[in-house]
């Protein structure tokens, strides 16, 4: 290329173009230094060298910076007339037209973007600028045509692929490859550009658009001036409130959307006009939905919602959803639970009865030695098994958490995985489990394994991006383990060490939700009652016979063996040696049985606490099971014979009355069940020996017990536990409400209650148990139904039968009584009761065989609604915290007729801290089994997940149990209690989409980059300073670039660097809660925010580059733990220093400012 004298082109007809890419300079030697098309334009158009005329251009996008760009660097004398194309002519930006004037979120430009849309507007408003647009159509041209008003000599035009954009004219730096042709006006090219551009200005380019894309005859609109209301869209003050709901957009509009398909639209109108659909709160209709979406798009959902939050009914929604698309539904539950299901199928008289529901009703325990297959003459194991669409429902799917559990695995095997040749067999898995997490996050992994049908890699998608479950779950562990010995944790603080996959998997298949996130965030009132401070009562046993302390009572189970449930140990010649050949096996029958014998010094411990008289019926069933064995023993020995004893604790095996510990001793630890010969014995005289010691000191406590029920019954000693019980009944007689729950664990103490009240002279009264009913009524004793039903007759009567007949045969007033739009009578049960009086005498004498008092066992503790009650009492207080919450939840309601309800604590011993005394050694006798005498023992990966499993090491326990002395029982939400809540935000996705349904349009075209900022009152969030709130998206996007985010960060960070980053402390749910307490607040952010482009941008970015270098370790500890569990011992990867993310890229590299934009931001200060 030849360079001349400028005063010179105009004689010499010489090709002076040139091509320009914005990566370098394609001519070094034609001194103008030019890389970019800026670097061209600039030289050309400079103001300083007087260059002023006319620009001519056409694009297919600008960007608010690109027109700051012309407004301050070239004349302000200069004219331009630019044509736009695919901005306002291709539907596909209509959408996000704002994020197109953007430019980029870029972290600095966005942070200049409110200067940036100012300075756009004032060049926009000149007289000069023109504006038109091709509107009916594709036009694919960018051209820069200049027109010097003075000298011919410095015309130009750049033609080429380069937009009116910061990366279209290479202001800066871009991954985009442009291609460009640029020459002065000296050329036959220059003259036929000009004469096609003076075509499209007049005769094709339109001054007006639509107002409306979708009315394109409608009300139209200056181009120029469309642009100008756009670009004050940018530049206006947003408020709270709409950066709150713009955040919730970003992170949750991809998941709103369902299936828009014709057969799931007619099937949702079809639920929409269901009988249950019309009984859910608004809340539970949101989340029906979600698990709709989920299953359909997952095949796999967990409902966790709280306690009280109706889950029952949301799953019988689901159902119909999906009974509507011929899925057969199995439904698995606890068997205690099976009346609670079975009364609203069709043909029961349920209130839903016009729904129809017909699905089948199977329990966890016949998830085991093929009960399904051989129990049934209906639906068998073979026949589901052939179905080709089948929906699978498990009620308290927690209790199925052990993965290696026979009954897990043929739940997995034979029902959920298909076989070969069924891959075309459609199974969906939806789970009801409860909220809090007992032992660690294992106990929800294996309901992921369930969705995910037993395959590791079943998330390894564009959708969850989880390479392995077990590798996941395995690093959440060891942080969860080691949070739990944090006596300062926080949720926030273990959940900022998850990795942003852990949230994506679980949000996408949990929905989770409080009593205060619905009520404070969805602004739903559910009509809870109030709740009273509980009663706390301190009395245990302190003394039988002559065991005159508690400790001397424990001290005496301790020194027992319990040898007849371990009669394995003797079958070598000393326990020793049968210990060490058991070592490396936990499957063995030593182990086992050990176990076994550990878990019953449990049992005597919680039974006494429970009651004097449990622990000692327990003790005479364990007395009569050595004695019987040592009989046994010793006709063998001096008879010889074939004598032979059970395995497995033979007839007097623990008895817990608790179905989660009888399916961990079923399961985990079930022991190979079958006979020792006596004769196997090689130690016999041992077993004898220990055998004799055992019925020795079984006897002498026994003593004890039988002295004090003697004294007890003579009058001379009292239980002072069930006076007090006593005292709290006749107050309650006084009361308007004369109805009482009363839990205990035992069945044994459960009937004790009863028939000491019953000789006290209290009627009006029943007992239900797993295995008995108990009633002062004329009640049928088969189940505990009608007991229930006349014990709140409110609660199963009057609101779960369907009582249209009758209300159809008294002629009631349909406008008076019925409401139209839900389909349904509003009958009072004041009204109820009149009608059944006049139309249903039986019923009417069910009712009037009324029940006072309840006492049940933890039969009755899940999924009854028992809210005719207003009082609740825990006779003994249960091993998982978790279950209490699940008592006062009978009673605790959504619509309960009582306004305020309460509950009533007893606790075996003086003080809460001599209670956790007692239960730290408890838990101490479930520790590692340590070997006397013998080699150290070397655990396994079984046996450690065993004791990992026991729910009897709940690391959380007493802290919950703290907390319960002085909350309503429902009502806590602790800040260091772990539960499914703090993995979905479901709450949050449906308070956006209770927004968006009025302001959808609103939120699709607002853009991006926007801010606010307010001041809040630190009394109510103390642990937030002054904070930069943001939303980054990364990697950073090209203009015109809609490809969703790969991750979304939601940071809250320190103004002063000082500080620790606050996200570190909170979790995302807290950070929006914040955000949603605050989003009615008045607009402010600091002077240098508003009014310096500079210091904003500086202050700003340094801000979030402090964020950025936080989130590098922090993610490199993830992904170290990550390499580390996939290579075997030795296999150590070769530079652990250089940390990558999951695609490869050096997270040092990864987390700079320049990789990502700045979505959303809002400055929080206090006032």
């Amino acid at each position: 290329m030849i360079l001349l004298r400028e005063s010179s082109r105009l004689e010499m007809k010489i090709d002076l173009s040139m091509i320009i890419d914005n990566k370098q300079d394609r001519d070094p030697n034609d001194g103008i230094n030019t890389k970019t098309v800026w670097d061209y334009m600039k030289y050309y158009t400079d103001p300083e060298k007087d260059r002023e005329g006319v620009l001519d251009i056409v694009t297919g996008f600008f960007s608010v910076t690109g027109l700051e760009l012309l407004g301050k660097h070239f004349s302000p004398n200069n004219e331009y007339r630019m044509v736009l194309a695919q901005m306002v002519a291709d539907d596909q930006f209509q959408d996000h037209i704002l994020d197109l004037l953007n430019d980029d979120c870029g972290i600095e430009n966005a942070l200049h973007l409110s200067d940036a849309a100012k300075n756009a507007l004032e060049f926009l408003r000149r007289e000069k600028v023109h504006v038109k647009a091709i509107i009916n159509a594709f036009c694919h041209a960018k051209l820069y045509l200049f027109k010097d008003n003075h000298d011919p000599a410095h015309n130009y035009y750049v033609q080429g692929s380069s937009n009116l954009t910061y990366a279209g004219l290479g202001y800066t730096p871009s991954s985009n490859v442009e291609l460009n042709l640029a020459d002065t006006g000296n050329s036959d090219t220059y003259r036929s550009l000009r004469s096609w551009f003076e075509e499209q200005w007049t005769s094709v380019a339109k001054e007006k658009m639509p107002e409306d894309r979708e009315k394109p005859k409608g009300a139209q609109i200056d181009v120029k001036q469309y642009f100008i209301q756009e670009i004050e869209k940018i530049f206006r003050k947003y408020t709270p409130e709409e950066i709150y709901y713009k955040i919730l957009f970003e992170l949750f509009n991809s998941d709103l959307d369902l299936d828009g398909g014709i057969e799931h639209r007619q099937d949702m109108q079809l639920l929409q006009t269901s009988v249950i659909w019309n009984t859910l709160f608004n809340y539970q209709q949101k989340g029906v939905i979600s698990l709709i979406k989920m299953l359909r798009k997952y095949n796999g959902a967990i409902l966790a919602d709280a306690v009280g939050l109706g889950k029952t009914f949301s799953a019988l929604a689901v159902i119909k959803y999906f009974q509507t698309q011929n899925y057969l539904t199995v439904l698995l539950c606890p068997k205690k639970l099976e009346q609670n299901w079975d009364q609203y199928l069709r043909r029961c008289n349920s209130r839903f009865e016009k729904d129809e529901f017909d699905y089948i009703v199977r329990f966890h325990t016949d998830m085991q030695n093929d009960r399904m297959e051989e129990r049934y003459t209906d639906a068998k194991l073979s026949y589901l098994q052939t179905r080709k669409k089948i929906l699978v429902v498990i009620d308290e799917s927690h209790n199925l958490r052990n993965e290696k559990s026979g009954r897990y695995q043929e739940l997995m095997k034979k029902l959920i995985q298909n076989k070969e040749g069924q891959e075309n067999r459609d199974v969906k898995v939806l789970m009801l489990s409860a909220t809090p997490i007992n032992t660690g996050l294992n106990d929800v992994k294996g309901q992921f394994n369930l969705i995910g049908h037993g395959k590791d890699d079943a998330f390894d998608n564009d959708d969850f991006g989880v390479e392995s479950l077990s590798n996941l779950f395995k690093d959440a562990q060891t942080k969860y383990t080691q949070w739990c010995n944090n006596p300062d944790r926080t949720i926030g603080g273990f959940i900022a060490t998850l990795p942003p996959k852990f949230f994506n998997l679980t949000d996408k298949l949990i929905v989770a939700r409080t009593r205060k996130l619905i009520e404070k965030t969805l602004g739903e009132d559910l009509g809870f009652p109030d709740k009273e401070k509980p009663v706390n009562i301190y009395q245990g046993v302190e003394h039988l016979g002559k065991l005159q302390t508690t400790e001397e009572i424990y001290q005496k189970f301790d020194e027992l063996s319990l040898t007849a449930y371990q009669p394995s140990l003797y079958l070598e010649v000393n326990k020793k040696k049968a210990r060490k050949g058991a070592a490396k096996d936990w499957d063995d029958n030593v182990n086992r049985e050990r176990f076994l014998v550990k878990m019953m010094g449990v049992l005597f411990m919680k039974r006494l606490e429970s009651s004097w008289y449990s622990c000692m019926t327990t003790v005479k069933k364990v007395l009569d099971v050595h004695e019987s064995t040592l009989k046994l023993a010793l006709e063998f020995k001096e008879k010889g014979g074939n004598g032979a004893i059970l395995t497995g604790g033979g007839e007097g095996n623990a008895d817990f009355d608790d179905e989660e510990i009888d399916d961990l001793m079923d399961e985990t630890y079930s022991l190979r069940k079958g006979t020792i010969k006596l004769s196997d014995m090689q130690n016999l005289g041992g077993f004898i020996r220990n055998l004799q010691m055992d019925v020795n000191k079984l006897k002498e406590i026994y003593k004890n017990f039988e002295a004090f029920a003697a004294d007890y019954e003579a009058g001379e000693e009292k239980d002072l536990k069930l006076e007090e019980l006593v005292r709290i009944l006749n107050e309650k007689k006084k009361a308007k409400n004369k109805k009482v729950v009363i839990f205990t664990a035992f069945a044994d103490t459960a009937q004790f209650i009863f028939d000491e009240l019953k000789k006290r002279g209290f009627s009006r009264m029943a007992s239900a148990s797993g295995q008995n009913v108990f009633t002062t009524g004329a009640h049928s004793t088969k189940n505990f139904t009608a007991v229930l039903e006349s014990f709140a007759p409110y609660s199963k009567l009057y609101k779960e039968k369907d009582w249209s007949g009758m209300y159809a045969d008294a002629q009631l007033d349909r406008a008076k009584y019925y409401d139209d739009e839900k389909q349904r009578w509003n009958v009072s049960y004041e009204k109820w009761r009149e009608l059944i009086a006049q139309y249903d005498t039986k019923t009417l004498e069910q009712v009037n065989d009324g029940i006072d008092i309840l006492i049940a066992t933890d039969c009755l503790s899940e999924g009854q609604n028992l809210q005719d009650a207003d009082t609740q009492v825990n006779f003994d207080i249960h091993w998982n915290p978790v279950r209490l919450i699940q008592r006062f939840g009978r009673i605790d309601r959504i619509g309960s007729p009582n306004k305020v309800i309460r509950c009533v604590n007893f606790w075996p011993a003086k003080s809460f801290e001599d209670y956790l005394h007692l239960e730290t050694r408890i838990q101490n006798r479930m520790s590692l089994m340590k070997l006397v005498d013998t080699e150290t023992q070397e655990l396994d990966e079984k046996f450690k997940k065993m004791v990992e499993d026991n729910p009897l090491q709940d690391k959380n326990a007493d802290r919950l149990l703290e907390e319960l002395q002085n909350n309503s029982i429902s009502d806590i939400e602790s800040p260091k209690t772990l539960s499914l809540k703090d993995f979905s935000f479901e709450t949050y996705r449906q308070d956006l989409l209770d927004f968006l349904d009025k302001n959808r349009d609103v939120f699709r075209r607002m853009p991006n980059g926007i801010f606010s900022g307010f001041r809040f009152d630190d009394t109510l969030f103390e642990k937030i300073p002054e904070s930069l709130v943001a939303v980054v998206g990364y990697p950073r996007r090209k203009q015109g670039s809609n490809k969703p985010y790969t991750e979304l960060y939601l940071m809250c960070q320190p103004v002063d660097t000082h500080l620790p980053a606050t996200y570190q402390e909170l979790n995302r749910a807290e950070i929006l809660e914040f955000l949603r307490t605050n989003k009615n607040q008045k607009w402010y952010v600091p002077d240098w925010i508003e009014s310096n482009d500079s210091e904003r941008i500086s202050k700003l970015s340094g801000i979030l580059k402090e964020w950025m270098k936080s989130k590098v370790p922090q993610q490199a500890t993830s992904i170290i733990l990550d390499i580390a569990k996939s290579h075997k011992a030795g296999g150590l990867f070769a530079n652990p220093k250089k940390k990558k993310d999951a695609k490869g890229k050096l997270l040092e590299e990864k987390f700079k400012i320049e990789n990502f934009d700045l979505i959303v931001w809002e400055y929080v200060s206090k006032k």
